[in-house]
């Protein structure tokens, strides 16, 4: 990654971040998205379709270069028997709430037909300690702060890649 330097202007606008947290946030999407689709429980028709589109682990930034754009599919899911349960507790008794991404970059071979690359995904339970690093403000246990958790950690991962290609999730 290039390092960002401090500029020296006049016109300065102040923040609570600084270059440091900046350059952190550029570098938390490192090695995050996982490539082996063997450990999950697909249905036959899905494993194929995923079969027939390429593969191929995003290994750095410059890698995007190839695509015209990224597809990004996220999911949430709740457990309806934790409903009731407040969400530490339902955290302590290792049922919360989960959501998942998949990426895949996407290239314009016509109007007609584009071609598909699957970069990799990533799952991850919701957190709801608001001291703990991965927090976004999910308060409650629901399939619909599971798939809010999972835009926002989509959207997180996104922006951390800073890169100009059109996105859509």
């Amino acid at each position: 990654m290039e390092k960002v330097c401090e500029l020296i202007s006049k016109c300065q606008l102040q923040t609570a971040f600084n270059k440091d947290d900046l350059e952190e946030l550029f570098e938390s999407n490192d090695q995050l998205l996982c490539t082996d689709v063997s450990v999950l429980q697909l249905s036959e028709p899905l494993q194929t379709e995923l079969q027939d589109i390429q593969h191929r682990p995003l290994e750095c930034i410059r890698d995007l270069n190839q695509f015209d754009r990224l597809l990004i599919f996220t999911d949430g899911s709740s457990r309806p028997s934790m409903k009731r349960f407040a969400p530490q507790q339902a955290d302590d008794l290792g049922c919360p709430d989960t959501w998942a991404m998949a990426v895949v970059g996407e290239c314009f071979a016509s109007p007609e037909a584009s071609a598909l690359t699957f970069l990799g995904w990533a799952a991850y339970p919701v957190r709801y300690d608001p001291d703990g690093a991965a927090y976004t403000g999910i308060k409650r246990v629901g399939s619909d702060m599971a798939e809010r958790s999972a835009l926002i950690g989509a959207g997180l991962w996104r922006l951390a890649l800073n890169h100009a290609i059109p996105t859509i999730i």
